[in-house]
């Protein structure tokens, strides 16, 4: 069976590092689409590796110098973003945010929002 994705042209609203309702920090980013929508991107295990991919594909060296920035976001078969690309070539590297998830499980980085706070084991 053939892998369904659709390619949209984005402008990042911003991006920034939060925290949420149970004190988990997280990267918050925002997309307005060419064609009319938005959409969110939300990663809950905070950690320098995607937010460095991200940075690569954005082609910035600052989350700030996200906001107003165009990329190509691929949004997988269930419309969650899957890709982020730079809009063109030489402006930096795809994102690809499966082989991200794979490679974070493989380090065993799954921490509690209370580890991430204190350093502590619950």
């Amino acid at each position: 069976m053939t892998k369904v994705e659709t390619r949209l042209l984005a402008k990042c609203t911003g991006a920034d590092v939060r925290i949420e309702d149970h004190g988990i920090p997280y990267l918050s980013v925002g997309f307005d689409y060419d064609e009319g929508s938005s959409q969110g991107l939300g990663v809950y295990v905070l950690d320098g590796a995607f937010v460095f991919r991200f940075m690569l594909a954005m082609g910035i060296e600052a989350l700030s110098e996200a906001k107003e920035t165009s990329c190509w976001v691929v949004q997988g078969e269930d419309g969650m973003i899957a890709e982020v690309h730079p809009l063109h070539r030489k402006g930096g590297t795809p994102f690809v945010i499966e082989e991200w998830r794979r490679w974070i499980v493989g380090k065993n980085l799954n921490l509690s929002a209370y580890e991430m706070r204190t350093g502590k084991k619950p």
